[in-house]
């Protein structure tokens, strides 16, 4: 119990503080003893199975985190992998550029200047 969310606690505490509290009002004043022992078990049969409800979707929250824990990982290292290989890819490039034009990228102007086109006369 000790994994649930207050909420949670607090829901079971009530369920089963109301079942309780049901099976000695139907102890006090139940009717026959046919009846009484058939309305006592009531209680605590729906006091479990919500105590059980509780957990499993306790349970399904904790798995559903995992695998949104498991989903990021995964995504991070995809992304180590792309920058490795940009990272990579940007060494290669400025390498070819300083073969090139003989200074390094950094160097060169930001802004190539636009080549002139000269179009046919018709």
């Amino acid at each position: 119990m000790k994994d649930l969310d207050n909420a949670s606690k607090s829901l079971i505490r009530s369920v089963w503080g109301y079942a309780a509290g049901m099976m000695a009002i139907i102890g006090i004043f139940g009717g026959g003893s046919d009846n009484k022992v058939f309305a006592i078990v009531i209680p605590p049969i729906a006091a479990a199975a919500t105590t059980i409800y509780v957990f499993r979707q306790e349970e399904q929250k904790h798995q559903e985190l995992r695998d949104q824990a498991e989903h990021i990982q995964l995504m991070e290292s995809r992304l180590q992998i792309l920058e490795a290989i940009v990272t990579k890819e940007e060494h290669l490039l400025s390498e070819r550029i300083e073969r090139v034009t003989g200074r390094m990228p950094e160097q060169m102007p930001k802004q190539m200047p636009e080549q002139t086109r000269q179009t046919p006369e018709a």
